[in-house]
């Protein structure tokens, strides 16, 4: 399991909302100076358009055991929902306006709930066909399940790989990167650019992007993103990432233009406030220009640069907690969870802002219950007080190396359309 928010939001939402960018954008660079509260920015952003995404972790059993995983729970609180609690809870969520519903893990094709409500997003989808549906999935159960998935007409998909096969293995096991293949070039020739391979950034691979990314490109694969490694008191604590690191990571990414790409490629890369460091080291490298933000259809802020060998660098930007309203997340056992909660797996019981099984899997009386939740202010709060000062603080290195004539390098690449 990669990342809490699907990579694949990306080439969907491509269409720019001038307007609100840039209201967006202003209201961002008053909050970075300080100037308003992050209260003041949400009725901002409250007031944008963006789609409501729903992500429903449909189990707690994987077929693989990676030590990067943030999804490691020895047990669930509760019991699991069935599918056909799951189709209840769908069922509602469409009165509401979901506009994206996602399945994630642990593995979503492991077992017999997670492919049958594939099929049942498939069938929503034929009654509505504006709604986007994805999975998020290691890859190795596909070729189990090819009419399932080809069937439910899913609109993206995110398959976790790790990088080579060097790179892939060290994290998956012996031979992971191998049985993979078939099921990739498979998932490339039904969804195109709309499938996407998820990398975890993590230290193995922080100075091999090149050799993952020319892997995947013999694949077939168009479309790439990239969600940092959270370090946890049960994953892999040799995997996370340093300051010199992360600043490696940035200073060298406009080496992937030497890269002979046999296709045009798209690397969207996470900078959100569900990692912090992450988020820190963009702001402060070269890469970072509030002024060349633009909002995308999915209510995201992101930064394109295209370099000339077709790849395109993409930076999805969020430097404030995803609200409940714009990602929802309802554990296995039916807990409701908030975005920034999403990490922290083997805390989801108690960090639940109500449980879906508490409102007869009625959806909408469950979130509304959750809205009023006092963690969500106390999220918030927190992030005030503790990750906010940061952020400010690296906006005004930012500011300060932009004063000093100091002409960030991304600035002389050609925006990408």
């Amino acid at each position: 399991m990669s990342a809490i928010i699907s990579s694949t939001c990306g080439r969907d939402g491509r269409a720019v909302y001038q307007s609100p960018t840039r209201e967006l954008v202003s209201a961002t660079r008053e909050w970075l100076e300080g100037e308003i509260s992050l209260d003041d920015l949400r009725a901002t952003e409250a007031c944008l358009p963006q789609r409501r995404n729903l992500a429903l972790v449909v189990n707690n059993e994987c077929n693989l055991s990676c030590t990067h995983c943030f999804l490691q729970i020895p047990s669930l609180a509760g019991k699991r929902l069935a599918a056909a609690e799951w189709q209840r809870v769908l069922e509602s969520a469409m009165r509401e306006n979901v506009e994206q519903f996602l399945l994630v893990g642990k593995e979503v094709l492991l077992g017999r709930t997670g492919p049958e409500v594939v099929s049942m997003l498939g069938a929503i989808r034929s009654r509505r066909s504006s709604l986007r549906t994805g999975i998020i999935t290691n890859g190795t159960l596909l070729h189990k399940h090819l009419d399932v998935v080809q069937s439910a007409s899913l609109n993206h998909m995110d398959i976790s790989m790790e990088g080579d096969a060097t790179d892939h293995d060290a994290v998956r096991g012996a031979g992971a990167f191998a049985a993979l293949r078939s099921n990739v070039e498979w998932a490339v020739w039904l969804l195109g650019e709309q499938l996407f391979v998820t990398l975890t950034h993590q230290k193995r691979n922080n100075q091999r992007l090149d050799k993952a990314l020319m892997a995947f490109a013999e694949m077939g694969i168009q479309s790439v993103g990239i969600s940092p490694f959270e370090k946890l008191s049960y994953t892999d604590t040799s995997l996370a990432l340093s300051a010199a690191d992360y600043r490696f990571f940035f200073d060298h990414l406009s080496h992937l233009e030497q890269l002979p790409l046999p296709h045009e490629m798209l690397v969207q890369i996470d900078t959100c406030a569900f990692s912090p460091e992450m988020l820190v080291h963009f702001i402060e490298s070269d890469w970072f220009d509030l002024d060349a933000m633009q909002m995308d259809g999915t209510g995201f802020m992101y930064a394109s640069h295209r370099l000339d060998n077709g790849l395109t660098l993409s930076f999805r930007f969020l430097p404030w907690p995803l609200a409940v309203d714009f990602h929802t997340r309802i554990s296995a056992d039916g807990a409701i969870l908030c975005a920034a909660d999403g990490y922290l797996a083997r805390a989801y019981h108690v960090n639940s802002l109500a449980n879906i099984r508490d409102f007869d899997f009625d959806f909408g009386a469950a979130y509304r219950a959750a809205c009023m939740h006092p963690r969500l202010e106390h999220i918030d709060s927190n992030f005030e007080a503790e990750t906010t000062p940061r952020i400010r603080a690296a906006y005004r290195r930012h500011l300060q190396a932009r004063h000093a004539g100091v002409l960030p390098a991304a600035l002389s690449l050609v925006p990408a359309s």
